[in-house]
């Protein structure tokens, strides 16, 4: 061993060997003189005094190396044993450790540090790097930048954490086919967004088949306090319009509808303030109003409209229509595409304006008669 031929150069050069049973000082020894102690793990230390410093290192019986303090190698360290390092460790080129290697201060590497399944990295409480890749599969990773970090599968960017540019956490930064879902206790797919089909999904997995283009589908029930109106199906907000939250209630006959905190129907907005263009209906309403059939009817099953028994008054909506087209929505027998009935409704604010107007024609009537 080399510490051997140190030894007998020393013993050669006349200088003096000594044995100590603890640590020794500094002052204690001459320069080029050695020490030879045993610590309390049972570990040779030789102490060199040279240059005015005194130089430590151990002699082990086991095969095992321990540094008191601080480890630096300038190049490539191979140990095929154990390494234990108090403080800081630091190595320029390639570390291979068969053993165990602990470290109580830092590992300052310039290189890479390269495990394998059996290896493992605990009680770390600061990493610095660029990268953190898996072993074998180098496109699986974690890459820092300043202010970012970016997570890999598959060299595919899954997540973006930003927090240089808009402070947010981004997934699919770079807009490829990739999903993202949140389950639930119950539900794999509880919330789900389908990077291929660009549409968000609630309580389902896939898109249903249908020739619309929905960006949210949801399978379950919504209990909301209103949506934001806008301009037509395709139309961009406009106006005031997009500041205006709808509801709707449905009894199992009636629906009622607010905007915002004003009920707008089955009531009518009626204030003169938000009317123009104002003319009076002609006459002729008496005859159209004679021609109507008022009816008597109870209600039957049929679509989202439940039994009622209790009897009612109404009219026949495509005989209505007959006379007052202007207030009638919808066609006779009409249906949709799956041969579900399309219902005709009708005014009927519009259709109590009709009525007045029938009054008022009939009291002029009366009043020339009697005159």
């Amino acid at each position: 061993m080399a510490i051997d031929r140190d030894l007998r150069k020393i013993i050669n050069t006349k200088q003096d060997i000594i044995e100590f049973n603890g640590t020794p000082s500094l002052n204690g020894m001459s320069d080029g003189q050695v020490a030879i102690t045993k610590g309390n793990n049972k570990q040779l230390a030789i102490y060199r005094k040279k240059f005015g410093r005194l130089w430590k290192s151990y002699m082990n019986y086991d095969g095992n190396e321990y540094v008191d303090k601080n480890l630096t190698v300038k190049n490539n360290i191979t140990i095929n044993s154990n390494l234990a390092v108090d403080g800081t460790a630091t190595i320029s080129g390639a570390a291979t450790i068969s053993g165990a290697a602990t470290i109580s201060g830092d590992i300052n590497a310039n290189g890479d540090i390269v495990g394998d399944d059996t290896t493992d990295i605990t009680n770390i409480n600061q990493i610095q790097c660029d990268e953190i890749l898996h072993d074998g599969d180098t496109d699986t990773k974690i890459t820092f930048t300043d202010d970012q970090i970016d997570f890999y599968a598959g060299n595919i960017k899954i997540l973006t954490i930003d927090e240089a540019g808009a402070d947010t956490a981004i997934f699919n930064e770079d807009g490829v086919d990739v999903n993202f879902r949140i389950e639930s206790l119950n539900d794999v797919n509880m919330f789900k967004v389908d990077g291929g089909t660009d549409v968000v999904l609630i309580g389902r997995s896939s898109r249903a088949a249908t020739n619309k283009t929905p960006v949210l589908e949801i399978d379950g029930y919504v209990s909301f306090d209103g949506f934001v109106s806008r301009d037509g199906t395709g139309a961009s907000t406009t106006g005031d319009n997009g500041n205006n939250i709808m509801n709707f209630y449905w009894d199992g006959t009636y629906i009622d509808g607010w905007v915002d905190t004003t009920e707008v129907w089955p009531n009518e907005t009626s204030d003169y303030r938000i009317k123009e263009n104002i003319v009076d209906i002609s006459d002729g309403v008496l005859e159209k109003i004679n021609a109507l059939k008022p009816i008597h009817f109870t209600q039957k099953e049929i679509g989202i409209f439940k039994k009622v028994d209790e009897q009612r008054v109404s009219f026949v909506a495509h005989e209505l229509e007959e006379q007052f087209p202007d207030i009638v929505k919808g066609d006779k027998d009409a249906v949709d595409d799956n041969g579900n009935p399309i219902f005709q409704s009708y005014n009927n604010t519009q259709l109590t304006a009709y009525l007045i107007k029938a009054v008022q024609e009939l009291t002029a009537r009366v009043v020339a008669l009697e005159s």
